[in-house]
């Protein structure tokens, strides 16, 4: 735990890329990275930034999906 009560643990992109998979096809290459092997390529904040910030996503993704087809209307095209 860190001094502010979370979790000292980074997300895993295999967890991150599988729960992203559960609604939409995703490809994010064939062989993931793990948080460790991101931290030590690019430095702890830049993967903790980066991870976290999908795991944010991913907790909105859903809703921000729904509003804005809800928002499109029935006739539109692309």
């Amino acid at each position: 735990m860190s001094a502010t009560g979370k979790s000292d643990r980074l997300p895993e992109p295999t967890d991150l890329h599988a729960a992203y998979a559960e609604h939409h096809a995703v490809n994010w290459g064939d062989e993931l990275p793990t948080a460790a092997q991101l931290a030590a390529e690019y430095g702890s904040d830049a993967a903790r930034l980066s991870l976290t910030t999908l795991q944010r996503r991913l907790r909105t993704e859903q809703l921000t999906t729904r509003d804005f087809l809800a928002a499109v209307p029935d006739d539109a095209t692309a």
